[in-house]
């Protein structure tokens, strides 16, 4: 496999273009979510970070809601390593 292809493979997951579909809201959450690494990957790759071969606004706001995953996704890490365990969810009565 050319480093092209794997690099098409983990962006698209095989989806878009290749399959001959557009790429959905699903997808675009995955997108959304990758999109740090794949500006990383674009770097010393040629790979794109969003796919353009998309539904519209449902890709749209996968991708948005996606990209919106880090922030959670970050402080649940810290969370995590702070107390050697997952965070457990909190009541509304705890402060």
């Amino acid at each position: 496999m050319t480093r092209r292809r794997i690099g098409d493979w983990i962006i698209g997951l095989g989806v878009g273009v290749t399959a001959g579909c557009a790429a959905g809201f699903l997808i675009g959450i995955w997108h959304g979510f990758i999109a740090p690494i794949s500006l990383l990957g674009s770097l010393v790759m040629d790979i794109n970070i969003y796919e353009v071969h998309n539904t519209g606004f449902p890709y749209n706001t996968g991708f948005l809601l996606g990209l919106g995953l880090w922030p959670w996704a970050l402080k649940r890490l810290r969370e995590t390593r702070r107390s050697g365990s997952p965070a457990a969810p909190r009541s509304l009565t705890d402060s």
